[in-house]
């Protein structure tokens, strides 16, 4: 009668065990992925006037570069009357050591108006990288969604992280960590890139931190 009771007990144990691990494969394959960014349309009159420069076409370029990891939105060009140009596009990542644009990161991996080639650290604020995109010079640094001080904006993946993740704190349960069912970070960015206008040797170039306060103004009231 025991020796029955133990089998028809681990029985229902491994049973429950076999439904639950079914449960959790089934949410793994179903859950949904990454959807692509928003991009801050606004932005496009805050950056009618830089300086004393002035906007003089705005174009939109969409790019084929969608993945499960990467989602980006359209990649928009501002060309100004001095000859500089500012390239602006979002991009969201689903894991987290993916958010970045050092070391070839996915941020702009194969995105070729936003890749940097060569590309060297600018000590300043926004922390910022600058290199080559064809035969002209730009500087960048990726602005995150609800940040309001430029030193949140960065290329790097420790410091695009920390910021991030301060502004979208998450509470987890025990349920949630067994599940795997709390609220996802979203790791968004709009990576900022802007040529430098020609024989200007000073960096970071003058217009930079005006430019990257502008966006950061855009995406908090979008």
């Amino acid at each position: 009668m025991t020796k029955q009771l133990s089998q028809k007990f681990l029985f229902q144990y491994y049973s429950f065990v076999l439904a639950l691990s079914t449960v959790f494969t089934l949410y793994v394959l179903l859950k949904p992925g990454i959807n692509s960014p928003v991009y801050p349309k606004n932005l496009s009159n805050s950056l009618r006037k830089i300086g004393s420069s002035s906007l003089i076409s705005v174009k939109e370029q969409k790019f084929e570069k969608d993945s499960s990891d990467r989602k980006l939105s359209s990649v928009f060009k501002y060309s100004y009357d001095d000859g500089s140009k500012i390239i602006a596009s979002m991009v969201r990542v689903r894991k987290k050591d993916d958010f970045k644009i050092e070391t070839y990161g996915l941020l702009t991996k194969n995105i070729d108006p936003i890749f940097l080639k060569n590309s060297m650290f600018i000590n300043t604020i926004p922390p910022s990288h600058s290199g080559i995109v064809g035969k002209d010079k730009f500087i960048q640094t990726c602005v995150i969604p609800g940040s309001t001080q430029l030193a949140d904006s960065d290329f790097r993946l420790s410091e695009l992280t920390k910021t991030v993740e301060k502004l979208n704190p998450r509470k987890k349960n025990l349920w949630d960590r067994f599940l795997g069912t709390a609220k996802s970070i979203d790791y968004s960015c709009l990576v900022l890139t802007y040529k430098i206008p020609s024989g200007l040797k000073q960096m970071p170039p003058r217009n930079w931190l005006t430019i990257v306060s502008k966006a950061q103004a855009a995406l908090r009231a979008r």
